[in-house]
């Protein structure tokens, strides 16, 4: 997150040519999108609507970027324009059934019977040890295990002081351990966006064709997600 001041103030740059702006957004989804779908899990508590929090986030940062003063602060205000949407969607009436409290009824996709009971278990184990977890200590321990990010980055995602940080990582440890922590980081690095290249596509076509004339803004989206998997093969 160290370049994030310099990747701000290029995709704002008005000397800087539309690719060149591009260019530095789409570095600042690389490096946040993890932590902004972690944000929001750790307020909606399912994944396909973090998703969603996280990419509405990141438009309305892509439009909204020119009015940040201080681009060193970046991380922060992002944070909260990912809250945003996630009180957006609570308050819209959006939350499907399978929020934190209601997740133990979604049925198994595992074929073999003992992996799906075993699976199931884990999953109710999981999911009633975040749902005991405070808002607090579950954003530490979403953001940490999603990634491994470091806790100077977490706490400067959060605007917290790092000894903050590592206070609400350890309690919440003390309260996630053995198979259920296993489990739960398992199934969250297998859901985040930098596994595939769909969520961030998905983040620059929406953000960079929307009141843009031309085709300029869909052909670098193009490029860029051509580039990205020619990488991934490589």
């Amino acid at each position: 997150m160290n370049n994030a001041r310099a990747l701000v103030l290029r995709a704002t740059d008005s000397n800087a040519t539309l690719v060149e702006q591009h260019d530095a957004f789409c570095e600042l989804v690389r490096i946040f999108q993890d932590m902004a779908y972690a944000c929001a899990y750790a307020v909606l508590g399912d994944s396909c609507l973090a998703q969603d929090a996280a990419q509405e986030a990141f438009i309305s940062a892509w439009q909204n970027l020119s009015q940040l003063r201080q681009p060193e602060a970046f991380p922060g205000w992002f944070r909260r324009i990912v809250l945003t949407e996630c009180n957006r969607l609570k308050r819209g009436k959006h939350l499907r059934a399978t929020l934190l409290q209601n997740a133990l009824n979604v049925p198994s996709v595992y074929t073999n019977p003992q992996t799906a009971i075993e699976r199931d278990e884990l999953t109710r184990a999981v999911f009633r040890a975040i749902k005991n977890l405070s808002e607090k200590e579950r954003m530490v321990i979403v953001l940490f295990y999603i990634k491994e990010l470091s806790q100077s980055d977490i706490s400067t995602f959060l605007e917290v002081p790092l000894t903050t940080v590592a206070k609400r990582l350890y309690s919440a440890r003390v309260r996630l351990r053995g198979m259920i922590m296993d489990g739960f980081k398992s199934d969250l690095a297998a859901n985040r966006p930098s596994g595939n290249q769909t969520f961030a596509e998905k983040v620059l076509h929406t953000a960079f064709t929307t009141n843009t004339s031309g085709n300029t803004g869909l052909s670098f989206v193009l490029s860029w997600s051509s580039q990205s998997r020619e990488k991934a093969i490589g």
